[in-house]
This record gives C-alpha cells, structure tokens and sequence, in this order.
C-alpha cells in the first residue's frame, strides 16, 4: 500500500485496478475538480468497454463540472467530439 496517497488518490488507484466502481468513485468524490476527474476515468473506462452511450454520458458530467485547468475536462471534450 501507498502510506503517503491520499484518500482520493487511493479511490482512483481502487478504480483503476478494478476494486471500485465507476459510481463508488463518483460517491467518494469530494469537489469539483475530483468529479471532473471521476468523470472522465469513468467515461474512459466505458469507451475502452465499447460502451459509446455511457461512455459519453460520463464525459458530458465531466465537462459540466467546469473544471476548466482540468486536462481531464479537456479531454473529456476531445473524447465526446469524436
């Protein structure tokens, strides 16, 4: 385990290996700027599923949190552009 990640970090890293899910990451999102970022790993990981519908939702919820610093906010818009 990672002593020093904090507790969105580690939410992200759950995410990531499988252990959580998409809404579960969403749930433990504290502000904006971590929705942006539940958002949009939630929408990449339904775009690498073949999940265009969801896939596009999550962005459209990423890029509504108006994160506008966020690459992810950016990169929500390029994924929903396609």
């Amino acid at each position: 385990e990672h002593m020093d990640a904090s507790p969105w970090q580690t939410s992200l890293r759950e995410f990531r290996l499988g252990r959580l899910a998409a809404d579960q990451l969403v749930a433990t999102a504290a502000d904006t700027c971590e929705r942006t970022e539940a958002f949009f790993y939630a929408g990449y990981a339904q775009k690498t599923q073949g999940n265009k519908r969801k896939a596009a939702e999550y962005f459209q919820a990423a890029i509504n949190e108006k994160a506008y610093s966020y690459k992810e906010y950016a990169m929500a818009r390029y994924f929903l552009a396609q």
